[in-house]
């Protein structure tokens, strides 16, 4: 046998050999099919199962086959051996940055399925075909700690498609778990010419759009960001009032790196009248040594960069502290280390307290997130305007946040006792005295995400979630409130329990607009004092019912509570109730919820659609929404009928519902009508109201009324809707009800 047979021959019993093993592994499948019936196994299994598909995948005569196969427009012949799955909600995917290079592109995000033991992930092209390319799994610390999974879970992933495959784009990611699986469109185009023209024609209605967002926040951010000749118009205006701003940045083994962009940032801003005050408690003085290279003239007598080297590390707190003792301006602006400002950061902060200098105390501004390298923005936060029960139940102020000299030295500055939430405890003793509270809606801060950043990790400041919530427990002491803070499962989101000193009675008005619908006399509520009038409304319309039965009513406080509907934790009306406590609180809603386990409202926002629309309606209870809107106590323009509770008083002189509406929408109008008078709506999420069974899904009511109703409500509303809803963002949308971008969705 010549050399040529003999290799022939070897070949042919290493292709025997690995068709052996691989009739062994589809065993091992067959088997671990039938195991999967074994529904406490049922994990377990499917992460073997997966893991024997992909060892057969990677077998030489396999990846040829695939490949062939894909070429023919076969599609991948190992997605056969997978079972189909439902549509499964359950499978939270976040695609955190794409990164276009010139041989591939990068993209990162976690997916995670917190009921199952494992995901699997692959890539599809624009044909459906399965795209070869590089998914791997790593672990990401904060999605294991935000879900309470074990450390060494793999939800972390990095996908590499290949430059050459550009052509089979667009692309989709699918997460299949053992409970279903999700599709998420990866909207890859490298061309950001490209991608913002196509944008715009989606927007235009001139291209088709695809399911998922239509534009990257990357994209949508840059072209919002001034030019360069807008930037020079700005360093030529001038305000009535141009303070000096002082800007204090505590620095502590501070890279190279990342104080280079910080420091660049600062000195490129278009409003030119501030100073750059840094307290370096590091061991050596090598960030004195950058900044005298780097900025010479900016070091100098004239130059705008105060620095001093600490003989000791201070921490945190003593850091700023000593940053603030340098400082010589009329506002201080609060700035982290490694993080990057906008060129027109300081000027819409001075155009804002141009508005009312003689009583802005305290400006802030969205923000959002910049990969550790400085290439990509993402995860983006829009707030709303100051609202004191957000403000309690997390720090949303963040980045950047701007306050008159004068007002921190009465709040006493930073205290050392609450490191990790220093500034959170600082910036609650200054909203406690701060005259106004001024919010830029702008993102104008770039919070850079690494791995000893709370912006990638949260965990990396876990001492820091304990040391929040006991600075919010003080601050309701300093501020005569009586109840007890909470942590929640988010971290860093604390929920507190109002206990009101002397309860109010509420009279509980059950209620139901189907004729012949069961009044029930009471329900599963525990209070000291309340009593329950029942109201069945007829053809003069739910608002005149409403009305009678309020002026019978003897409670201090009225709880309007659809008939059937059940509050899911029974001392949900004590913390409502509790809130009352408070005089500048009018209403009090819950967050409405169906048995299906989907939020119906969680408050209303005003102006989506032209009128208003209730929040994040069809969202599953489980997901953490946007900014924690829906899961957080906050204040809201208005809740629903289906369960609040009013002041009595302020209902009486309020003039009750209004009696106009034929069928909805009354609920908002009497929230607005009392935030006219100088009361607040807040909903608290924690006191969920299920509705009966027969109001599940789209059936009942429609809490926008009819098309008169909505009518009647814009034209008595119109100022209010033009002037937007302080509670919500108008860099939100206002066609959706999900907090998504405006315009992010063609």
């Amino acid at each position: 046998m010549g050399p040529a047979s003999r290799e022939e021959a070897e070949m042919e019993e290493k292709d025997k050999r690995e068709i052996t093993d691989t009739e062994t592994l589809r065993e091992k499948i067959r088997e671990l099919e039938e195991a999967l019936e074994a529904e406490r196994a049922l994990d377990d299994v499917y992460a073997e199962r997966l893991r024997t598909v992909e060892e057969i995948r990677q077998m030489k005569f396999a990846r040829l086959y695939r490949e062939a196969s894909v070429r023919l427009k076969k599609g991948d012949p190992f997605d056969a051996v997978r079972r189909k799955l439902r549509n499964h909600e359950g499978i939270h995917v976040f695609i955190g940055s794409r990164i276009y290079g010139e041989a591939e592109t990068l993209i990162r995000g976690w997916a995670l399925d917190p009921d199952a033991g494992g995901e699997f992930l692959r890539v599809r092209d624009r044909n459906g075909a399965r795209l070869i390319c590089s998914v791997t799994r790593h672990v990401r610390p904060d999605v294991n700690q935000t879900f309470h999974l074990p450390e060494d879970r793999k939800a972390g992933f990095e996908i590499r498609i290949p430059a050459r495959d550009y052509r089979l784009l667009p692309v989709t990611l699918e997460a299949e778990s053992a409970r279903g699986m999700c599709t998420v469109p990866l909207n890859v185009i490298p061309d950001r010419k490209r991608r913002i023209e196509r944008w715009q024609n989606l927007l235009d209605g001139a291209e088709r759009s695809d399911d998922g967002p239509a534009v990257e926040y990357d994209d949508w951010a840059y072209v919002r960001r001034p030019s360069p000749a807008e930037l020079v118009v700005q360093k030529t205006m001038f305000f009535e009032h141009e303070p000096l701003i002082s800007i204090v940045i505590p620095l502590y083994e501070t890279p190279e790196n990342y104080l280079r962009g910080l420091t660049d940032s600062l000195i490129a801003q278009s409003y030119r009248n501030f100073e750059i005050c840094f307290a370096d408690g590091s061991g050596d003085a090598k960030r004195e040594t950058y900044l005298k290279e780097w900025y010479p003239d900016e070091c100098g007598p004239e130059g705008r960069i105060r620095y001093r080297h600490l003989p000791e590390n201070l921490g945190i707190s003593g850091n700023t502290n000593a940053a603030i003792g340098l400082a010589r301006g009329e506002y201080l602006m609060l700035c982290d280390h490694d993080d990057v400002v906008e060129p027109d950061a300081l000027y819409e902060i001075v155009r804002e307290i141009n508005r009312s200098f003689s009583d802005t105390d305290l400006i802030y501004t969205d923000e959002d997130k910049l990969e550790a390298d400085g290439g990509y923005l993402f995860d983006p936060f829009f707030k709303p305007d100051y609202d004191r029960d957000l403000l309690e139940s997390y720090n949303y102020f963040t980045h950047i946040v701007v306050i008159r000299r004068e007002t921190a030295e009465r709040a006493g500055l930073f205290r050392s006792e609450y490191d990790g939430a220093q500034d959170y405890d600082f910036l609650l003793r200054c909203a406690e005295c701060a005259r106004r509270i001024a919010h830029v809606p702008r993102s104008l801060y770039h919070w850079r995400a690494h791995e000893l950043s709370t912006a990638g990790n949260p965990e990396s400041k876990l001492y820091a979630y304990e040391n929040g919530r006991r600075a919010v427990e003080e601050h309701l002491k300093r501020t005569g409130v009586k109840g007890t803070v909470q942590m929640t499962p988010y971290w860093g989101r604390y929920r507190t329990v109002y206990r009101h000193p002397d309860p109010p009675k509420v009279t509980v008005l059950h209620f139901t607009d189907t004729p012949g619908g069961e009044l029930l006399p009471e329900a599963p509520i525990e209070y000291p004092s309340m009593n329950f009038r029942a109201v069945q409304t007829d053809e003069r319309g739910p608002a005149h019912c409403f009305n009678i039965a309020a002026r019978e009513a003897d409670g201090d406080l009225l709880l309007f509570m659809r008939s059937g509907a059940a509050f899911r934790d029974p001392d949900a009306l004590s913390s409502m109730a509790g809130l009352m406590q408070r005089p500048e609180i009018g209403c009090v809603g819950a967050r409405i919820v169906s048995r299906d386990g989907r939020i119906v409202s969680a408050g209303w926002i005003l102006g989506i659609g032209g009128s208003a629309a209730p929040a994040f309606n069809g969202v599953s209870t489980e997901v953490f929404t946007y900014g924690g809107f829906g899961n957080l106590t906050r204040g809201v323009s208005g809740v629903s009928c289906e369960c609040m509770l009013v002041r009595r008083d302020a209902f009486i002189e309020a003039g009750g519902f209004d009696e106009t509406y034929e069928s909805g929408l009354f609920d908002l109008d009497l929230c607005l009508t009392l935030s006219g008078n100088g009361l607040k709506t807040v909903m608290v999420p924690f006191a969920q109201a299920e509705l009966p069974a027969e109001r599940d899904g789209d059936a009942g009511r429609d809490p926008l009324g009819t098309d008169a109703d909505r009518k009647y409500f814009h034209r008595k509303w119109a100022a209010a809707i033009s002037a937007g809803d302080p509670f919500y963002n108008p860099n939100l949308t206002l066609t959706r009800t999900d907090c998504s971008l405006d315009g992010q969705y063609a």
